[in-house]
């Protein structure tokens, strides 16, 4: 599994930067020996009325603080395009030989892209053969990222003490993350809950075969809690935190009714987006579909996955990345929540990868 904006292998911790969390993990050895070494997560600084430059200042001293504080070896760091700043094209395009693909894709981009194709760094991914009519086509996923936000990306990492060796994107590495040392070719759909965007993945074993935004994430449901609820913001995700951090729904618990009935809307949303997704594939790529779904992310929990699989016909559970691992982590923070860690491991995995 090619990582699309990857320049360097080394050794490296796996920085995850998001919009309210850094996430961070260093692996070591190598299976059947795999083992976590450090691990950190913390809240970046609250952005009030700061300038790019002063936020970007105390975004650094964090990411600084963080790596000395909590065991990490080196400074080399394997960061990732933040969903937020990724733009996700599908086009189907005729087969081509790939230096005829790589100035099509281009062409494409030019034509689709919200931004200049002169000022962005384009990657793109073959996601596989489709008919179309009596045409075989090429279904490819763009990838896009404006080249002032990496710029602004790698600023930070350096101001940070950091030696950026690679910056990927964060599907890649989450399904890296799930797939590192496996050679099946099983079918499964990956379902990332992030703070502002939610990412629908169906792979089969290590090939990227769909990839979308469908929807928001966490910051929308704690905005519709704070309404709901007339709280303001911190209070509301405080609250929503508790729902979203247990284990089951508790039919009891006035504050577990009152947060589910303000975010009842995204998560209807959220389950009919993702029907539709695997209505989309299934017809696409006339094929079988995915065995299971896997929920990952900062906002993944037990009841959301029973919650989506009442409204799907395959098995849904919370991904844990660490499962395959001989030396997984202990912290009970990581083992009630390891779907959040997956993009940082997966970062931290590539630098292993011959």
């Amino acid at each position: 599994m090619k990582s699309p904006f990857l320049n360097s292998r080394s050794p490296a911790i796996g920085l995850h930067l998001g919009p309210r969390f850094v996430t961070l993990v260093q692996v070591a050895g190598s299976a059947p020996r795999l083992g976590v070494t450090a691990l950190a997560q913390g809240l970046l600084p609250v952005r009030g009325e700061q300038t790019d430059e002063q936020y970007d200042e105390l975004v650094s001293a964090t990411l600084k603080l963080m790596v000395s504080d909590h065991g990490f070896r080196g400074h080399r760091v394997v960061s990732c395009v933040p969903a937020d700043d990724l733009h996700l094209q599908s086009v189907r395009l005729p087969q081509l030989p790939p230096d005829e693909m790589q100035k099509v894709v281009r062409w494409e981009a030019e034509e689709r892209l919200p931004f200049p194709a002169q000022n962005a760094e384009l990657r793109y991914l073959l996601s596989g053969q489709i008919r179309q009519d009596v045409t075989v086509k090429q279904e490819v996923v763009l990838m896009a990222c404006q080249q002032t936000i990496l710029q602004r990306h790698l600023r930070v990492l350096e101001r940070a003490s950091l030696m950026p060796v690679a910056i990927d994107v964060e599907p890649c590495a989450v399904l890296r993350a799930f797939r590192h040392g496996r050679s099946d070719s099983e079918r499964i759909a990956y379902l990332h809950l992030g703070d502002n965007l939610t990412t629908v993945l169906i792979a089969d074993g290590d090939s990227v075969l769909f990839l979308k935004y469908v929807g928001s994430g966490g910051r929308e449901m704690d905005q519709a809690v704070a309404k709901h609820l007339d709280l303001d913001l911190s209070e509301a995700m405080r609250v929503r935190a508790s729902v979203t951090n247990s284990a089951t729904l508790d039919s009891q618990s006035d504050v577990h009714r009152s947060v589910i009935e303000a975010i009842r809307p995204q998560l209807e949303s959220l389950a009919s987006e993702l029907e539709l997704c695997f209505r989309y594939f299934m017809v696409t790529f006339r094929g079988q579909q995915a065995a299971r779904l896997i929920v990952t992310g900062s906002e993944a929990s037990p009841w959301l996955a029973e919650y989506l699989g009442h409204s799907l016909s395959c098995p849904v559970e919370v991904g844990n990345p660490f499962t395959a691992m001989a030396q997984p982590p202990q912290s009970s923070n990581v083992l009630e929540h390891p779907g959040r860690w997956a993009a940082a491991l997966g970062l931290s995995l590539r630098s292993l990868e011959s």
